[in-house]
This record gives structure tokens, sequence and C-alpha cells, in this order.
């Protein structure tokens, strides 16, 4: 995968065995899905259970050729590459044409590079030069001073420019002298109206101070370590891919609790626990079991009743927060409950702490609710309070 492009027909075909062996119990038969599998495949921090999506995983391996292109320069792959096919016009990065003869292998690397979400995590613009001695990184074309190219900070002066190519250090040797006289390279005398431009480019240009024994330093701009990895760029592909959710995933999953509760949590937040109502919408029949709250009993069971809005387990979650003295309040859903804890004005330990109790109150009233419905099990506050 980190050289082929993959196939369709193939990634489909595993990742259907990667679902049934989510989704079947042991005896082989298939289990009730509960959670779509692109919703799976999300990032944590969008919903989804972080499961890679093989497509997306292919499409950073083979991006990370471009990296590979832009920094091994003596490799003999390399070498072949530009003498067949060239390069662009910045040196450290390859052509993204495709002629009919082109060798199978690059051209699936090619067209990859070119795919929307590909180029946005490894395009011109993900890649900044840190200067050193000024060989490498062109003057007009790459992104050394500011968030943009100089060519498209002063297009005028770019497009009457002789030397489109020049490299910075070829810059700053023109004006080692301090000469601030653009006419000589130009193509033509400067308007009075580019003046002014050619005198604020040419103070950037007298500022740069060159270190000759280190070479320009290419970097990759969406990771803090200013170097590519497939892992950072598939969870980039994969946000992009992902459905858009508002919820703070991210804090969730920063809770120090077992992996087990939290699963329970994240199956809790997008509203998939099967209690009776979940279940009866996806065609379970009840015969033995009353589909009414198991606290009160007079309201059918879902998952904003069952934890919030039940008015035993309000008292349950008046007594919790009065420990942590905290004042509650009513809430309709996870949501506006999870704002609520959130929001408490705490110490970033004591906060730790706090969180931690409330997803251990959550999962105290699953489990106490499962016991009243499957052993028959009688529970009172005291004995939840302290489960």
């Amino acid at each position: 995968m980190s050289l082929f492009c993959a196939l369709v027909t193939v990634i489909k075909r595993i990742d259907k065995i990667k679902r049934n062996f989510l989704w079947r119990s042991i005896d082989g038969k298939k289990k009730m899905v509960k959670i779509r599998w692109n919703v799976i495949c999300n990032p944590k921090v969008k919903g989804g259970a972080g499961v890679v999506n093989l497509g997306v995983k292919n499409k950073a391996l083979l991006a990370k050729w471009s990296w590979r292109f832009a920094v091994e320069k003596e490799v003999l792959w390399r070498k072949v590459i530009l003498a067949k096919y060239g390069s662009n016009v910045q040196c450290w990065r390859f052509k993204t044409t495709c002629p009919k003869n082109m060798y199978s292998i690059w051209k699936g690397i090619v067209v990859n590079s070119m795919d929307a979400a590909v180029s946005r995590c490894v395009g011109e613009d993900s890649f900044y030069w840190k200067i050193g001695n000024g060989k490498t990184a062109l003057f007009w074309w790459d992104k050394w001073c500011g968030d943009r190219p100089l060519k498209w900070i002063y297009p005028r002066l770019f497009r009457i420019a002789k030397s489109k190519d020049c490299t910075i250090a070829e810059m700053v040797s023109l004006l080692g002298s301090g000469n601030t006289n653009w006419n000589e390279y130009f193509t033509r005398p400067l308007l009075e109206r580019e003046v002014g431009l050619s005198k604020e480019l040419a103070e950037r240009v007298i500022g740069i101070d060159l270190n000759l024994s280190r070479e320009d330093r290419l970097c990759w701009v969406k990771d803090k370590e200013w170097v590519f990895s497939v892992k950072k760029c598939t969870e980039l592909l994969m946000l992009e891919d992902g459905e858009i959710n508002n919820f703070d995933f991210g804090i969730l999953w920063n809770i120090k609790v077992p992996p087990r509760v939290h699963s329970f949590l994240w199956i809790l937040v997008i509203d998939r626990l099967p209690t009776k109502e979940f279940l009866v919408k996806r065609g379970v029949c009840f015969q033995k079991f009353s589909l009414n709250c198991p606290w009160c009993e007079g309201v059918p069971e879902c998952t904003s009743h069952l934890f919030f809005q039940c008015k035993f387990i309000d008292g349950f979650w008046g007594r919790i927060f009065k420990w942590w003295a905290e004042v509650w309040k009513p809430v309709e859903g996870f949501s506006d409950f999870f704002v609520l804890c959130n929001n408490v004005c705490m110490n970033a330990f004591r906060k730790r702490l706090w969180l931690i109790a409330i997803a251990v109150a959550c999962w105290t009233i699953w489990l106490a609710r499962n016991g009243m419905i499957f052993d028959k099990k009688r529970v009172y506050m005291e004995n939840l309070v302290f489960l």
C-alpha cells in the first residue's frame, strides 16, 4: 500500500472482513449493527472510533513520496524520475502531468498527489522553507517569507522580473552592495506605482541573514515537528472525510477511565446505547419486559430519560453534584449535561477527578439498569450512590 494505488474492490473486500469481525458473534451469526461503518471510521475527535479507513491510509502512504522526492536529493530513484519525467519549476517538486508512457507505479503516485484532499496535505502551501545558505529555496516561487510566496505578494514585480527562477542566495548577492536600483533586474523601467513595491521588496532582501554553514530546510507545516509523517497525514485526511459533529470528543477520550468505560461513554454520546426504545426501532420485540423506564416505570425508556430526565435519576445527580459543592440543573440530553459538567470552576487536577466521577456515575446508572432488568434486582438511591 505504500507503493501501489490500492484497487477499490480490494479495499471494499478488506473492509468487509473488518466489519464482519466487528459485527459477528462467536458462533458466526450476525450481530445487530448499532453504528454505521463510516461513523466508526471517523477520527475519535469527530465522534468515531478511530478505525483507519484503508483508502485514506493508502493515500497517506502514497503522499509520502512527495516528501521523499523533496528531501532525498541523492537517492537513485529520484535521479531516475528527474531524468525521465523532469521536475516542476521548484526542483523539489515532481511534475504532475501524466504522459501516456509514464510507468504505472509512478503514475499512481502522481495521480494521488493531484487528489484534492491529498494536495491540501502535501501541496505547495503545505511546505515552508527555513533559510540557511539560500542556495535551494527559490526567491519568487517558494514560501519562505510570510504565509505566501513572493510571486503572490508582489505579482506586478514578478511578471517583469528577468530571472523568475533565481534562488534566495542569488538575489541576496545581487543586492549585496546595498544597491536598490532595480531597473537592471527587470525587463523594463519601473513605473511610479511599482517603485514603492520595489523598495519594500529590497528591504526584505537586505534583511536576510544567510547561514552559509547550513542548507535550506524544507518544513511540513501540518506537523509541529516540521517533518512529514504518514500518521499525521492520515489524521488530516480522515478529518476531511469525517462527518461534522460539534461535540468536543477530545475531552471525552482524555478522561482517565478504563477502555470499556470510554467505549460506553462514546456510545452514550452518539445515542447508540441499546435502550428499549432503540431496540424497538431496530425491530426487536419485547414480550417478557416492559418498555418503560425501570426507575419510574411511567415513561418509555430512552437514553435522555434514562440518564437525565427521570425523577429518580434527577435526585441521584443532585447528590453527586452536592458532594462536589456544585449546583445540579436538569438537562435534556448528554450534550447539555457535558457542557454543564465541563463549565465548572475548578483547578485542573480537581477537574480531572470531577470528570472521572461523572463518567463512573454514568457507568453506574447503566450497570444498575441492567441489573434491574436482567437480574430482577431492586436498586434504591443509597445502593445506587454507593454502587
